[in-house]
């Protein structure tokens, strides 16, 4: 009786098994011509752009920063290391897609996307100004999300390098030291590339919220510090636009992002702070020797 019934189940968890395979196979093979369809030609050089009533509008590129972590702090370098997700989104008229084209790409997925690399595409110029080594160097080249419309996202996880002009220093051991972090384009003006703060988290996302009053954000279940010397106590960020000496005429968007950055002030209280005034005040006890004892 059960041999039969067995059997039954084995054929019917391989006859499963192979529509899977089957599905899985035809997506992969689906995204593979979508990709070919829209890079064959494309040139990832070219920026793009839009129209709006026949006028040329640049690409406007959402940037946002999830601050992962403080990896490290030198104050006689004065350079700051953090760990940090550049997320990056913008869109590419080229790249439009339709998914019901390429099934069963509109089948697997709610909003149909394919991932596409960053040497295929065209990709935001986007550099740290004031850095010890460019972010093109600490900063992952992750793979790039496309989605139907058009638009892609990127996510690069990695170290941020950043020269601060630390303010603060004055109140050791107490006070709140402050670093700017300036972010924005190398090659790319304002007039070809715009760049603003990412709208979902209006510009980062830390452990201890994000840009959006009211809005928790996401940032990874092991971000923040915990048993460090310095801890980040505020993030703000500030959109400007800088015209250089070169080009009068030509705005260059820039975020400005300031941390402030609070010292483990019980640290220096029992490491530093005590131990002085307790040396202070038995540096005294001398003077109330009798100077008889010779040991003065």
């Amino acid at each position: 009786y059960f041999l039969p019934l067995l059997e039954e189940l084995v054929a019917g968890s391989q006859a499963a098994a192979a529509r899977n395979a089957s599905t899985h196979g035809r997506l992969a093979a689906a995204e593979t011509n979508l990709r070919s369809a829209l890079l064959t030609n494309y040139d990832r050089l070219s920026t793009p752009s839009g129209e709006i009533d026949g006028q040329f509008t640049p690409v406007d590129v959402e940037l946002g920063l999830n601050i992962y972590k403080i990896h490290s702090l030198d104050l006689p370098s004065s350079m700051l290391t953090l760990l940090v997700w550049m997320r990056e989104s913008w869109k590419d008229d080229r790249l439009v897609f339709n998914a019901s084209e390429y099934p069963p790409l509109a089948d697997a997925m709610e909003h149909p996307w394919i991932r596409v690399s960053s040497g295929d595409v065209w990709v935001p110029d986007i550099e740290l100004y004031n850095h010890e080594e460019s972010v093109h160097e600490t900063l992952s080249e992750e793979g790039i999300i496309l989605y139907e419309n058009g638009y892609l996202f990127r996510s690069r996880p990695g170290l941020m390098k950043v020269l601060c002009k630390f303010r603060g220093l004055r109140s050791f051991p107490y006070g709140t030291l402050k670093c700017v972090l300036e972010l924005g384009a190398w090659v790319n003006p304002g007039t070809v590339q715009n760049i603003s703060l990412r709208r979902t988290d209006c510009g980062f996302t830390w452990p201890g919220g994000t840009g959006c009053e009211g809005y928790a954000g996401t940032s990874g279940t092991e971000s923040g510090m915990a048993f460090q010397e310095y801890v980040i106590d505020s993030v703000s960020v500030e959109r400007k636009v800088i015209y250089f000496d070169c080009c009068l005429n030509t705005p260059w968007p820039t975020l400005l992002y300031t941390l402030e950055l609070g010292r483990a002030e019980s640290y220096y209280l029992a490491k530093l702070v005590l131990p002085v005034i307790i040396l202070t005040y038995a540096s005294f006890t001398p003077l109330f020797m009798s100077p008889e004892t010779g040991e003065r």
